[in-house]
């Protein structure tokens, strides 16, 4: 799927989220709470869900997006996949991370690639049927028919081959949870905010606000 595709179903999706848990919410304010300001908090919890869910998306994205010029990865939305394996090659995907491939910049140097491991300056992995090794340097590829032979070839105690979804997720994976707990941070300053704002606004929150405290 293209990004702008996938961006209007996760909006669509984010929207009908949004309005059950706003009527969800409203529920749970007018069951709970005293009759005394109660319809202006039920509109309040009504939009609370929508409002989390539009600051934490925007958030995200714009997270993802630096992430993406920094780390030099794909923007985590959309039909393509990338994560680098040294200033020249990437491993790449279109559509599913199983459909991968050794790519200097458009070009396709090696596929398929469907697990793969990097050791030093040389990748190792396994396409439909073989294992290969590819020089990272020379861009140059040789073969192996097993595991065995691959281990040997390469002088290791241990193969520790990962699927390629796997592989992407360990190159973004500290990046991305530290930007979801920055995102969740500021969703929820946003929605404290937001509360804070529109109860103390309004004449009977100003009102309640500045009544001094009797003994």
């Amino acid at each position: 799927m293209g990004i702008g595709f996938t961006i209007v179903i996760w909006g669509i999706i984010f929207s009908v989220l949004a309005v059950v848990l706003g009527i969800l919410t409203a529920l749970g304010v007018r069951i709970c709470c005293k009759p005394k300001g109660r319809g202006q908090k039920m509109v309040l919890a009504f939009l609370t869900p929508g409002l989390a869910i539009f600051v934490y998306a925007v958030c995200s994205v714009l997270y993802m997006a630096m992430i993406s010029i920094v780390f030099h990865v794909d923007l985590g939305i959309g039909d393509s996949w990338y994560v680098p394996l040294n200033k020249v090659y990437s491993l790449s995907s279109v559509d599913y991370p199983e459909n991968g491939s050794i790519t200097k910049g458009n070009e396709v140097v090696l596929a398929p690639v469907t697990k793969v491991q990097v050791v030093g300056h040389r990748v190792i992995g396994k396409g439909e049927q073989k294992y290969f090794i590819f020089d990272l340097n020379t861009g140059k590829v040789s073969y192996a028919a097993s595991v065995q032979m691959l281990q040997k070839q390469m002088h290791l105690a241990k193969i520790d081959l990962v699927d390629n979804n796997t592989f992407y997720w360990e190159k973004r994976k500290t990046a991305y949870i530290i930007g979801g707990v920055l995102c969740l941070m500021i969703t929820l300053l946003v929605v404290v905010g937001y509360w804070k704002v529109a109860l103390y606004s309004t004449p009977m929150g100003i009102q309640s606000y500045r009544q001094p405290m009797t003994s």
